[in-house]
């Protein structure tokens, strides 16, 4: 199918070329939608397994719910933190996520 920019995207210009010429010049073993936590997983299982994936995200950070935003100059709101903690142990071990900073600690 032709890729093609529609006025609603929100790839720039610039952004969306670059997916564009990518999409060409590479082949790819599975195309995930979507940044968000489950396609972070879905991304790095597939990685793991030696499958050439593509990660395409709409917003320019990835993270999904879970991604802090900014509110004010100094602070920034996590709508997600739920969806982490849910997050079970069995990917947190598989994907050695603790080497990578993350850390879950109880109150």
């Amino acid at each position: 199918k032709k890729l093609t920019r529609q006025k609603d995207m929100s790839l720039s210009p610039g952004r969306f070329q670059y997916a564009k010429n990518l999409a060409k010049t590479k082949s790819f073993d599975a195309i995930v939608v979507g940044g968000g936590i489950n396609g972070l997983i879905t991304s790095a299982y597939l990685g793991r397994e030696g499958w050439r994936v593509l990660l395409l995200e709409k917003k320019s950070q990835l993270g999904g719910g879970c991604a802090a935003e900014p509110v004010t100059d100094d602070f920034n709101l996590t709508r997600g933190p739920h969806a982490i903690s849910r997050l079970h142990t069995s990917v947190v071990h598989d994907l050695s996520l603790s080497k990578h900073g993350v850390e879950f600690k109880s109150n």
